[in-house]
């Protein structure tokens, strides 16, 4: 006799499982729908938004289309094209959700801070530290991935268009939780550059701290355009910047950033159409950025290579046509800056001066400042620049930003005057065919005063004037007293030895420079002072081995 069918286990297998399923696919999205928008909006104080929910009950697939999230204060600030979900329902049994698996396509992403570091966008809720556990959700998000995306990062002082092209993310972790305990990750970002930003470490959601490894690689600096701020004029053409480092960041504040180090290659830039930079290798180690006391530190910046090219005069914006007014900038507590060690070498400059039509290659040898700072305490600079062929200038000397001002020494060795003919012919009206410079300088340089004073010896000279007559042809020249003092407007030469001369150098009775010895009606006027009222002296002059027909 032939069992009913119902008599059979096999039909009612196969019937729970003809229930399941249409529970799966036709009940369930609604049940989940209403348990994910009172999740949400219980934990988060947000509101989701999709077109369709999607569940398959075998593969236990859940999939959002059209997916937005508003945060508290009505500001969305996620979307995306589809979000796939992968978890196991077997933890559910003691109250965890696991999730295997997050996939987001096509998402848009905003996060805004304020100036301080305050993420405001999206609004995140208040969240007590002492969080009941049995209030909270169990949650595991085993990985993420993100996949053609967009981010938008907008803050106080970066421009509101800084957009990043994403192609991946991807987050692996042990345990996110909601609850008072921390939530260790591991998560990799890649942009469609190939720049790729990596943050290994643990996130609190109850405190919303987070603190995390960061390590930057082959970032273009041209991607940092976007983030400098209008008004900077910088435009970085090429270059690539690596870093690794820490961040401290509690959300509700400001973060802290820590690097051990940074690595730039190849960086060229262009500032006001004026400065450009090719090739900039450096090296930045223990850099510290402190948002929540503006305090930049560094323990030193090291340079081998760059390249540079100075437009004279620079063409700097108008300070009237900037935003912010005066009344708010006197506000606003200013950032400070101290590197303990700078080091630079083999830094060619070529300075392009447009009023005179002239260029002039110069080479800094090296440059060491130490204790570099913006506050009031002293900087220390030495540096060798090599100008023209064979000429060096030597520089010791001290400074402070705050107030400007510097002291020190200058030393010059066999600066070949010729390749400085342009500059000398527009002050002065003479026109230096031959010779070379030596001597050393005291300078000071104060807001309302600078003084500079020395000696110096020009060996082989050719001076002549505008007109191409001979003023002087000498074998050498030694100025034992060199002074030039802003406050009462006066350039003294005292004594003058000229050895081997021969030519005509015309006195009047008060021992000034005859203007038209020089043939220049410009730089210094008939009543024997510089245009801007400047008075030249000249002091005791003695010949040795001079022609008779010389006069002095």
């Amino acid at each position: 006799m032939i069992k009913r069918l119902y008599k059979y286990t096999s039909f009612w297998l196969l019937l729970m499982l003809l229930l399941y399923l249409l529970f799966g696919f036709f009940y369930a999205p609604k049940l989940i729908e209403k348990h994910l928008n009172v999740q949400i909006q219980q934990h988060l104080e947000m509101q989701a938004e999709w077109s369709s929910l999607k569940f398959n009950p075998i593969t236990f697939t859940l999939e959002l289309s059209d997916l937005q999230l508003t945060d508290r204060k009505h500001q969305t600030w996620y979307s995306s094209q589809k979000t796939a979900i992968n978890f196991d329902p077997f933890n559910l049994l003691w109250g965890q959700w696991q999730f295997s698996n997050l996939i987001l396509k096509q998402p848009n992403i905003t996060l805004s801070t304020d100036e301080s570091g305050q993420v405001i966008i999206p609004a995140l809720p208040e969240f007590s530290v002492a969080s009941d556990p049995e209030e909270s959700i169990d949650l595991i998000i085993n990985n993420i991935e993100l996949n053609q995306g967009l981010m938008n990062l907008q803050a106080g002082n970066i421009k509101k268009d800084f957009e990043l092209n994403i192609q991946n993310i991807s987050i692996k972790q042990n345990k996110f939780s909601l609850t008072d305990e921390n939530s260790y990750f591991d998560l990799t970002m890649t942009t469609e550059n190939g720049e790729s930003v990596t943050l290994n470490g643990h996130y609190n959601h109850a405190q919303q701290h987070l603190q995390s490894k960061i390590n930057l690689n082959n970032w273009q600096a041209s991607t940092l355009n976007q983030a400098l701020p209008n008004e900077l004029m910088v435009n970085n053409q090429s270059g690539l910047i690596q870093a690794e480092g820490r961040i401290d960041w509690p959300l509700q504040h400001k973060p802290l950033l820590n690097f051990n180090h940074i690595q730039i290659d190849n960086l060229g830039s262009l500032w006001h159409n004026s400065i450009q930079l090719i090739g900039l290798s450096a090296n930045m180690e223990q850099l510290e950025i402190n948002t929540e006391t503006k305090e930049i530190k560094m323990d030193r910046f090291h340079s081998g290579q760059a390249s540079w090219q100075l437009n004279w005069p620079l063409a700097l914006p108008d300070a009237s046509n900037t935003p912010s007014s005066t009344e708010n900038q006197s506000t606003v507590k200013p950032w400070s800056v101290s590197i303990k060690q700078i080091d630079i070498t083999n830094w060619p400059i070529e300075l392009i001066d447009r009023e005179v039509a002239a260029t002039l290659p110069i080479n800094i040898e090296s440059l060491a400042i130490t204790s570099f700072n913006t506050q009031s305490e002293p900087v220390l600079l030495h540096s060798i620049i090599q100008v023209t062929q064979h000429g060096t200038i030597t520089i010791n000397s001290e400074l402070g930003l705050s107030p400007l001002y510097t002291e020190g020494k200058l030393n010059l060795e066999m600066i070949h005057l010729p390749d400085l003919a342009s500059w000398i012919t527009a002050q002065s009206g003479m026109v230096i065919t031959k010779g070379s410079l030596s001597g050393q300088q005291n300078f000071k340089y104060h807001p309302d005063n600078f003084e500079i004073n020395g000696h110096v010896t020009v060996i082989d000279g050719f001076i002549q004037n505008q007109a191409g007559q001979e003023v002087v042809d000498f074998g050498q020249l030694m100025i034992g007293e060199t002074s030039i003092n802003s406050t009462n407007h006066t350039i003294i030469f005292d004594q003058i030895t000229l050895d081997h001369a021969n030519g005509r150098i015309i006195e009047d009775n008060h021992k000034a420079i005859d203007p038209q010895s020089l043939g220049s009606s410009e730089a210094i006027n008939q009543d024997n002072t510089i245009a801007d009222h400047w008075t030249i002296k000249i002091g005791t002059i003695k010949s040795l081995n001079t022609p008779n027909n010389a006069d002095n």
